[in-house]
């Protein structure tokens, strides 16, 4: 009997070990899992470049002379562009006003410094690839980051049309972000666009709503992908958003956080790209009112036994203190029963 249980204990222990060592190996992995937004420390920026028109006759073939609709000022699109971008050591923080006036500073201070100087003091800059015909260049940068931009221009005789300028991205932003400097211009409404609003005032918008852009693949979904990333867009003050750059085809919208007050949706979205769509439709989302918690969930309905939120959308590691603490100590006291009967066999022996 004796003999039964030694040999009883010593499986036990060696389970116990297994699982334990499994189970925190398990979760380690848990780190690496949730929206490709809150992993990653890159956020995709987009810039457009123009030139103000002087001359109000000034004529250019197909759609390179656009206007803007505020200030009635033409711009003609700067195509095969590329710019300059260095990372400088301290990064830009507070209020909007007071981001914008050090902005304003910092590009009034660096701009006196030539290539070579910029060079000794903050290191090589990244050189974007060249603007489209559109004047977009798409420049994925460090979050919580300060940047100076200038004009790559190759040859020194020639002047650079494009003014200097200074880029500050958050350090907890979701998605991609628009950059409207002196010689950008803020780009024609493309793709779909969305609203997000109360269920029962629809007057009243919401923002803050977080969406993973997702397609079928089969009988299940998966997530687009959009310069490396999930493609992941939020809902802005006004609690519009835009889903743009996507092939012609259905795409779901997931809702992965919900606006503060509000419950999340359970069913995705659908919406279509396509020849059919017209730029002047927007899709209207409606939440209700989450009563009972007065917050908005952060949790995706398809992985409800899978994964945990929070209502701010940080992603939450499981609590594991006391299942470990749980595991350790049957552990112990099988390390410790084995121990024992192993010393009392070696005095039984002698």
């Amino acid at each position: 009997m004796k003999k039964h249980f030694k040999k009883f204990i010593k499986i036990a222990f060696v389970f116990v070990l297994g699982f334990v060592l499994t189970l925190s190996s398990a979760l380690a992995d848990t780190r690496l899992y949730g929206p490709a937004s809150g992993d990653s420390d890159q956020i995709i920026v987009n810039i457009y470049l123009a030139k103000e028109l002087l001359d109000s006759t000034a004529k250019a073939d197909g759609d390179t002379i656009i206007t803007d609709a505020a200030t009635n000022g033409r711009y003609k699109r700067l195509e095969n562009r590329s710019l300059l971008i260095w990372r400088i050591d301290k990064h830009i923080e507070g209020t909007k006003e007071e981001i914008d006036r050090q902005k304003i500073s910092l590009t009034n201070k660096l701009e006196k410094m030539k290539n070579n100087e910029l060079i000794e003091k903050y290191g090589q800059p990244y050189k974007s690839n060249n603007s489209d015909k559109n004047g977009h260049i798409k420049q994925a940068l460090k979050k919580g980051s300060t940047y100076y931009v200038r004009e790559y221009i190759s040859d020194e005789r020639t002047k650079s049309i494009v003014s200097n300028f200074v880029i500050v991205t958050d350090r907890n932003s979701i998605s991609e972000l628009d950059i409207y400097s002196k010689s950008v211009y803020k780009p024609r409404i493309t793709g779909n666009r969305f609203v997000k609003v109360d269920f029962e005032n629809t007057n009243k918008r919401l923002r803050g709503a977080v969406f993973r852009v997702e397609e079928k693949s089969g009988d299940s979904y998966k997530a687009v992908i959009k310069n490396g990333v999930q493609y992941v867009v939020s809902s802005d003050e006004n609690g519009e958003f835009i889903v743009d750059g996507l092939p012609q085809g259905t795409y779901y919208l997931f809702e992965v956080k919900a606006p503060t007050g509000y419950l999340q949706l359970s069913s995705p979205i659908e919406f279509k790209v396509g020849s059919g769509h017209s730029q002047d439709d927007v899709l209207m989302i409606k939440n209700k009112i989450d009563m009972a918690y007065g917050g908005g969930k952060h949790h995706d309905s398809r992985n409800a036994g899978n994964s945990r939120g929070n209502s701010d959308g940080k992603i939450s590691i499981p609590k594991t203190g006391d299942i470990m603490l749980l595991l350790l100590t049957i552990g112990g006291v099988l390390v410790a029963a084995l121990g024992h009967l192993l010393l009392k066999d070696k005095k039984e022996g002698y």
